[in-house]
């Protein structure tokens, strides 16, 4: 019989809720998952990520070009969103999300499943060279293993979700009642094809890599960093990690670091977007 069970199999009254939550989140399940699994886990976290942040992402690009075309002031996100509503509809939020979720997945679980891989990689060999000089402390610190590992990662994950990237951008900025809301998403890659070249679906592939390789290094510095400040509050032993811990530890770390590189975000978006109405062309990074 299973501790915390009666006789019958059935979880006792005794036995807390929140045991059972804290169990499914142990520290340990990062080795113990396979890189398989961290990519399933990865492929549903990005594609749920991406479509409820779709909206703020969709005033996010608008806000980025806007202020490129018009000497006007950069309007604020609430009179950004009352207009796109206004305007246009309610649905012109959602403009574009078909693209990013069918790239999110694999993108995501290749992201996932390169960091893990690349992190016990590294790891190591790390600790190898650790004992090999017979040092009581790793070769390098565990930082600069968490930053290699995201930046990796990325390298690999922005290839593939940039021609998507491209056409969610330029959907994102399509004004009502043109030819570019009616075509569907298929149609909208052929029209970008046919106007601007097949090249054009990695435009600003290179700002994506600047921006992404950094992006992903700090938010994987500051995400593990962050499980380790947030157990370090814990009571000797408890390496018990809930569901909410990990939500601390990711707003954390994305806003740290979306502060850091929006600079480059709003490169990426204008070179992503030329040729767009109302956005600007420009020569090169």
């Amino acid at each position: 019989m299973v501790a915390g069970e009666n006789e019958r199999g059935q979880p006792s009254s005794s036995s807390p809720v929140v045991d059972v939550v804290d169990e499914v989140f142990e520290l340990e399940d990062d080795t113990r998952f396979s890189p398989r699994e961290h990519m399933v886990a990865g492929a549903i976290a990005g594609m749920f990520e991406h479509a409820c942040m779709f909206p703020i992402d969709t005033v996010k690009t608008r806000m980025q070009i806007y202020s490129s075309s018009t000497p006007a002031p950069t309007p604020s996100i609430p009179a950004m969103i009352r207009s796109i509503v206004s305007n246009e509809s309610p649905r012109a939020l959602w403009r574009g999300v078909g693209a990013v979720l069918i790239s999110a997945g694999p993108a995501h679980a290749l992201h996932f499943g390169v960091y893990e891989s690349a992190k016990r990689f590294l790891f190591q060999h790390n600790n190898n060279d650790s004992n090999n000089n017979n040092n009581n402390y790793a070769v390098v610190p565990n930082a600069v293993v968490h930053a290699a590992a995201g930046a990796t990662a990325t390298l690999s994950s922005e290839t593939v979700m940039a021609p998507m990237d491209v056409v969610k951008q330029r959907m994102q900025l399509g004004e009502a009642n043109t030819l570019k809301t009616r075509l569907g998403l298929f149609a909208f890659v052929r029209r970008v094809v046919e106007l601007h070249g097949f090249s054009a679906l990695f435009a600003g592939l290179s700002s994506s890599l600047l921006m992404a390789v950094p992006f992903s290094a700090t938010q994987f510095v500051v995400y593990e960093a962050s499980k380790e400040t947030l157990l370090a509050t814990r009571s000797a032993g408890n390496n018990s990690f809930s569901a909410r811990d990990h939500c601390v530890a990711g707003a954390v770390a994305g806003a740290s670091a979306s502060a850091m590189t929006n600079p480059l975000d709003v490169v990426k978006t204008r070179l992503q977007t030329q040729g767009e109405r109302g956005a600007r062309r420009y020569k090169g990074l």
